[in-house]
This record gives structure tokens, sequence and C-alpha cells, in this order.
């Protein structure tokens, strides 16, 4: 059975990880505790990471696994960490980290779609600063809701 591509269980606000390797193991544990990917992914995120930085502007990430690691995906999905005060990538400050879980064509229409969002300054403060995952949600959505992965 198809899973949506983001529900509340896959968000957690206002979190504070003192490490990028934290906020990447925080983000994989949601996709692993909801059943979107196997435990193993969220090594893949981290060797992916450190290949390429994953810091899109805007004080976003967007982690994600190498191709060959496909086969530990179940379901497209995404995991969102709210992080107002923010965790250093390299030398730049993230709060707002969005790992993604997706096989080749659902893969990169889930980056298509996240870049689209967080591209415009005003979206990733909105995300930043909602005080709940529906109001995160009801930032997030509009922008992904013709997705068909949803």
């Amino acid at each position: 059975m198809k899973k949506p591509v983001l529900t509340p269980d896959l968000i957690r606000l206002n979190v504070n990880p003192h490490t990028k390797q934290q906020a990447i193991q925080m983000a994989g544990a949601l996709l692993v505790e909801q059943g979107y990917v196997a435990p193993d992914y969220i090594e893949a995120m981290l060797l992916r990471e450190q290949t390429l930085s994953t810091y899109i502007g805007n004080g976003v990430a967007v982690p994600h696994g190498v191709d060959e690691m496909g086969t530990l995906i179940h379901h497209a999905g995404i995991a969102i960490l709210q992080m107002p005060q923010g965790v250093l990538y390299g030398p730049q400050l993230v709060t707002l980290l969005i790992a993604v879980a997706g096989h080749d064509a659902a893969h990169l229409a889930l980056l298509s779609r996240i870049a689209t969002v967080c591209m415009e300054e005003e979206n990733v403060a909105r995300l930043v600063a909602a005080t709940s995952t529906d109001e995160l949600m009801t930032a997030f959505l509009p922008s992904v809701s013709s997705n068909d992965l949803l």
C-alpha cells in the first residue's frame, strides 16, 4: 500500500541537534520509524553527505541517500526537522532539514518540489516559524499537492 509522502509523524518542530550528523540521524530515524526506509538508509544519507553537501541555500539542507542504496527505500517520503536555533552545516546555518527517500523519478520529483518551495526565503521563514505540524504542512503542501506521490 502506498504511503503519503508527508504526514505529521514525519515532522519534528523546534528540535535542537548539536551537529549536522545528529540532525541527519534524527530525520532518518523518523523515516525508519514510519516504515519508509530500512535502518541502513540513515548511513546512506551520512555517506552521501561526506561526498557532497546537501545544503541548498536559504538555511535548508536536503540529505538523501546515494542512488545505489535505493533498495533500502520502501516508500517515497520526506521527513522534516524544524530547527529555529539552527545547526552548522559546514559554514552555513541550517534551520530546516528535509530528508528525502525516493526511487529514480520519485526521488527527482521530491527534490524538485522541495527546491521550488525552499528557493523563496519567505516560504522557508514560514516553515521555520510554524508552531504546529499542521501549520508546517499547510505551508509546505500547497506547493506539492499536485504531486501524484502524495
